[in-house]
C-alpha cells in the first residue's frame, strides 16, 4: 500500500485539544537509546470506520540486526514467541530456499538490490516494523496484510499523523495465521520504502512491478497464470478499481522485472530504482547508465521478453529466466490463437495489440508456409519454431517474405509473436489466403 498523505483537519483539531504532552507521547521521535526490548510509545495507523487515523500504544519486543518489532499492547497475549522468532528470522537472518541468499533476512536481501532504505527516520541503523490488527478495508476478498504508509517519512512539522520512522504495518489477526505468507507481503512493501527514499515520485507500474520482483528475489513464489492469459495488455497500466486488470498489471509487472532481473543483472535493477524516467524511456535509461544502451535497447528488450515469455526458459540465454525460473512452480505458457493446419482454408483472424502488448498465433504443422511482413515498425513479429526436441527463434525481418514451412513433416508448430512497440493501439491482420501464403501488416 502505497499511499499519498492527505491532511486531516478532524485530527489536527483533536490533536491540539489533547496538548502538547500528549502530542509527545505519540510522536517523538526517539532515540536509540530508547528503544530498547520492554519500551513503549504511541504510533498512528490506518483508521478504522471513519476515522482516517486511530491510535495504538505498543512494545518493543524485537531489537535485531536490522530490525525493530513492536507489537499492539492489545495484542501481545495471543501473539505467540514462536510467531514472533518466525518473523524476525525472515527480517533479519534467513529466507526461504529460492531467495537471492537463504542466509540473509528480507531486508539485508533487499538492500543489496535496491539500495539502502531512506536515513532521514532511521534510528540506529534500523527499521521498524508494527504488528496490529489493520482494519479489513479491502474490496474483492482480498484482506489488507501489511502497508507502508509515506506520511511517516515527513516530519511532525509537515504531517502531523508522521510517526517519524522507517515504519511498515503488519497484520497481526488474519496476518499471523500464515507467517510465511506475511512475509511475503513485508518483502513486497518494504521495497515501496526503499523505492521512496531513493524515488519518491516513481511510476506506480515500476514501484508495483519492483517490489513483486522483491517478493521472488527473496525467496516466495507468485503466480503468473492471469497475465500469461492477458500478455495482450498494456505493458504500462496500473489499474486500482478492476480487480481483474489489477492482477494482470501486478503479474505483468513481475515478469517485466524478474526478465531485467536475470538478463540486466543485479546493479542494472539498482539504476532501474533510481531512474527518473516514466514507460519505456525508464527501461531504456537505465540500460544507457549501465553501458549497455549501445548494443541493446528496449526494443530489443521488449522483443526478447515476449518470446521469453513462452518459452518459460529456465537457462540463462537471452530469453532465458535464470535462477528466479521456479518462481512459479510449473510452467505457464501464454494463450495463443491457434489457426490450426496449413494448407488449410482462409481463416482472417485479426488482433488489436496494446500499448507494448503481445499477441501470439499458432500454425501446426506447416509443410509450407510463406510469411510476408509488412514495412510497419510499430511492431515486431518473431517465429517461434518446433522441430521435435529443437526449438528455433528468428526475428522476421520486415517488408519481406519469409519461408517457414518444412516439406517433410519435420515442424510440430510454429508460434508468431506480434510485439507490439507503441505506445498507441494498432490492428494486425493474420489470414491463410492461399494453401501456402499467409500475410500480415
Amino acid at each position: 500500500m502505497h499511499n499519498p498523505f492527505r491532511a486531516h483537519g478532524a485530527l489536527a483539531l483533536l490533536m491540539a485539544l489533547v496538548g502538547f504532552i500528549v502530542a509527545q507521547d505519540a510522536y517523538a521521535a526517539p532515540s536509540g537509546r530508547e528503544l530498547r526490548v520492554g519500551s513503549e510509545r504511541s504510533f498512528w495507523v490506518i483508521g478504522s470506520g471513519d476515522a482516517e487515523y486511530d491510535r495504538v500504544r505498543a512494545t518493543l519486543v524485537h531489537d535485531g540486526r536490522f530490525a525493530r518489532i513492536w507489537v499492539d499492547n492489545r495484542d501481545t497475549a495471543r501473539i505467540d514467541r514462536a510467531m514472533l522468532a518466525e518473523l524476525a528470522r525472515g527480517l533479519d537472518t534467513a529466507t526461504p530456499a529460492g531467495s537471492r541468499n537463504p542466509a540473509k533476512g528480507i531486508i539485508e536481501n533487499e538492500q543489496e538490490v535496491f539500495g539502502a532504505s531512506p536515513v532521514r527516520f532511521k534510528v540506529g541503523g534500523k527499521d521498524d516494523f508494527l504488528l496490529f490488527d489493520i482494519p479489513n478495508t479491502a474490496t474483492d476478498g482480498l484482506t489488507l496484510l501489511g502497508y507502508f504508509h509515506t506520511k511517516d517519512q515527513y516530519a511532525r512539522s509537515e504531517v502531523s499523523s508522521s510517526n517519524e520512522l522507517n515504519m511498515l504495518y503488519i497484520d497481526s489477526r488474519e496476518g499471523l495465521r500464515s507467517v510465511r505468507r506475511l512475509l511475503s507481503t513485508i518483502a513486497h512493501e518494504y521495497q515501496h520504502l526503499i523505492q521512496f527514499g531513493r524515488n519518491p515520485t516513481s511510476e506506480r507500474f515500476y514501484t508495483e512491478a519492483l517490489s513483486e520482483l522483491a517478493t521472488v528475489i527473496t525467496g516466495f513464489r507468485l503466480p503468473n497464470g492471469e497475465y500469461m492469459a492477458n500478455t495482450n495488455s498494456p505493458m504500462f497500466r496500473w489499474s486500482d478499481e478492476n480487480a481483474g486488470h489489477s492482477q494482470i498489471d501486478y503479474q505483468r509487472g513481475m515478469m517485466l522485472m524478474r526478465y531485467l532481473y536475470e538478463q540486466q543483472g543485479e546493479a542494472y535493477i539498482h539504476r532501474l530504482v533510481g531512474t527518473k524516467g516514466i514507460g519505456v524511456q525508464r527501461i531504456a535509461d537505465a540500460l544507457v547508465a549501465g553501458g549497455a544502451g549501445s548494443r541493446l535497447d528496449w526494443r530489443e528488450v521488449l522483443t526478447r521478453f515476449a518470446v521469453a515469455n513462452y518459452l518459460q526458459d529456465e537457462g540463462s540465454g537471452e530469453f532465458g529466466y535464470g535462477s528466479s525460473a521456479a518462481a512459479h512452480g510449473r510452467r505457464t505458457r501464454p494463450a495463443v490463437v491457434d489457426i490450426g493446419t496449413v494448407p488449410a482454408a482462409y481463416r482472417p483472424s485479426r488482433a488489436r495489440l496494446a500499448p507494448y502488448g503481445t499477441s501470439y498465433f499458432q500454425v501446426d504443422a506447416p509443410r509450407s508456409l510463406r510469411i510476408a511482413v509488412g514495412p510497419n515498425d510499430d511492431h515486431r513479429v518473431v517465429a517461434i519454431t518446433f522441430r521435435g526436441d529443437r526449438i528455433d527463434v528468428s526475428e522476421l525481418g520486415r517488408g519481406a517474405e519469409h519461408e517457414l514451412g518444412d516439406e517433410r513433416g519435420g515442424i510440430e508448430r510454429v508460434v508468431l509473436a506480434f510485439v507490439s512497440l507503441s505506445s498507441e493501439g494498432q490492428l494486425v491482420d493474420l489470414g491463410v489466403d492461399t494453401p501456402t501464403r499467409v500475410s500480415m501488416n
